[in-house]
């Protein structure tokens, strides 16, 4: 089934950044993620990817929950959580609805002057909320009739067609 919605859309995560450029050497990080949905519902498997400037030397990170990792080469902070020591692609495990995490840093830049300026590109999250939808669509049942004689099972599965 496939639908779209153009108004009236409820976005799931709030995000309250605060970035601040001191001087051509240090930029600090303030961010705050709420989560804006029903406590009886929660995210799993949030990854949030905060940009850094190119020319960024190396960072301080701090997080109420997870981890936060600097990684050069895509110039990103990846803030996720890990509930296993072991588990190197963690993100943060439980979301709930109604709660609110932070994340604070400084990047220390370098002060080279030939690299093109920082264009601010902007924060990404992913993540997945099951028994949720950003308009609010619910399905209380479906109804299924067949003339073929093809028998359907009443429950949904993956499977491939």
């Amino acid at each position: 089934m496939r639908y779209r919605a153009t108004s009236n859309i409820h976005l799931p995560f709030r995000v309250h950044p605060i970035i601040t450029e001191h001087s051509r050497t240090r930029v600090s990080y303030e961010i705050a993620i709420k989560a804006n949905f029903s406590p009886k519902l929660y995210a799993t498997d949030v990854l949030v990817r905060i940009p850094t400037p190119l020319n960024t030397a190396e960072g301080k990170w701090r997080c109420t929950h997870g981890k936060a990792k600097w990684e050069r080469s895509e110039n990103v902070v990846e803030w996720k959580y890990c509930h296993r020591l072991m588990d190197l692609m963690c993100r943060i495990a439980r979301f709930s609805g109604g709660s609110e995490y932070s994340f604070s840093g400084e990047a220390t830049l370098s002060s080279e002057t030939h690299r093109k300026a920082w264009s601010r590109p902007p924060i990404s999250m992913e993540f997945s909320i099951v028994m949720f939808t950003s308009s609010g669509l619910l399905v209380r049942y479906l109804k299924v009739i067949e003339k073929s004689g093809y028998r359907y099972y009443p429950y949904c599965s993956p499977c491939s067609w």
